[in-house]
């Protein structure tokens, strides 16, 4: 992708992480004041009217041991769990369980009582320490995963590190822990040893398709990965441009960070790939001159983000000159398959080559008729 200017590793790059590490940790121990306050606070409510609410809770739980007593006497037909956990109160439920735990005998009981339980207990971090600390690998193996989606963290085989974290938020309903749990992820995130970077930023890719990924977004995990792109090293660089786009960065952040690697031979195609992303149409203009730069790689990479910005209109001319101009066939083939068809609307199984394209463009042509697009903040 030409000369470039690779990757350099600077002095001011480590410390402005080291700062934002500072700064989360501080904004952390902030929060975590707060939050005991807040607790403290409710925990005060709630005494105020326990005693109204105990011969309530004494009958429901009352209610949940005889429905349990049935299910593991075997009186209940088959698959009757979850059935009768929508009938009782959630809560009940758990403190007449979690008396009798590892009781059901059946592993595969007990994950049922388990699973229909983590779907409307607010105590969700609870329901899944009986399945932590449970006796059968399967059922552990299965709280483990589902913990993952709100600790951000894997517990898999760590019994001692996962009793020091239960230890700190046992207790918690989802809506506290999780936000405590997504900050905590970035902090961890941001003090990764370099060479265990690509291995972060995969855990953040199958982050990013769970329900929590709006939490770590607002946790600034974009800056986090920004620091990653910081360290220089190619590696690690090239993983923290691949799960960038993931986690919404501002165009500030791609202006200052993204755009300069756009001509590293290490990490170019990345970062095109970086800026491939709805709403950044001030980006094209910095990425069509790669549809003609001879680079497959670049050419491939510059139309998939063409593609990815989703502007037809400010994409798709540029990406048909240089199909146009390419007398050969082989940009009509990248293109076309990279970004071209996705961003025409025209994703069918025909073989699209260069003719077909010079007769879909003189049809279709004067629909995309191009704009000027600015740059951010212009």
């Amino acid at each position: 992708m030409g000369a470039g200017r690779g990757l350099a590793v600077g002095g001011a790059a480590l410390a402005a992480a080291a700062l934002l590490l500072v700064g989360l940790q501080v904004r952390e121990k902030e929060r975590g004041e707060r939050d005991a306050r807040a607790r403290t606070l409710e925990a005060s409510k709630r005494g105020a009217s326990a005693a109204g609410g105990a011969a309530s809770r004494a009958e429901s739980v009352s209610g949940a041991d005889a429905e349990i007593d049935a299910l593991v006497s075997g009186a209940a037909p088959p698959g009757a769990a979850a059935a009768a956990l929508l009938r009782i109160d959630p809560q009940a439920m758990f403190v007449a369980l979690r008396r009798r735990w590892p009781v059901p005998a059946a592993a595969g009981v007990r994950l049922e009582f388990l699973q229909a339980l983590a779907a409307g207990c607010p105590r969700l971090v609870d329901v899944l320490d009986l399945g932590m600390r449970d006796p059968e690998a399967a059922v552990r193996g299965w709280a483990a995963a589902t913990l993952e989606g709100y600790a951000f963290e894997d517990f898999s085989g760590r019994e001692e590190a996962y009793r020091e974290w239960h230890a700190r938020l046992g207790g918690l309903v989802t809506g506290e822990l999780w936000p405590l749990c997504a900050r905590a992820c970035a902090t961890r995130m941001l003090g990764l040893p370099v060479g265990q970077i690509p291995a972060g930023a995969e855990r953040l890719r199958k982050y990013a398709g769970w329900p929590g990924r709006k939490l770590l977004v607002e946790s600034r995990m974009a800056e986090v990965i920004e620091a990653w792109i910081r360290s220089g090293d190619a590696d690690a660089v090239r993983a923290a441009l691949g799960v960038l786009p993931l986690y919404s960065p501002e165009a500030a952040l791609l202006t200052r960070t993204v755009l300069p690697l756009l001509e590293s031979p290490d990490a170019g195609v990345y970062a095109l790939g970086a800026l491939g992303s709805p709403g950044n149409t001030w980006a094209i203009p910095k990425i069509v001159p790669f549809l003609r730069s001879g680079d497959p790689a670049a050419v491939e990479a510059a139309a998939a983000a063409l593609a990815g910005i989703g502007d037809a209109a400010s994409g798709i001319p540029p990406m048909i000159e240089a199909v146009l101009a390419d007398t050969s066939g082989h940009a009509a083939d990248t293109i076309g398959r990279a970004g071209l068809a996705r961003l025409a609307g025209v994703e069918t199984p025909e073989e699209k080559d260069l003719a077909w394209w010079q007769n879909w463009w003189a049809a279709e042509g004067p629909k995309y008729a191009p704009r000027t697009v600015k740059p951010p903040g212009r």
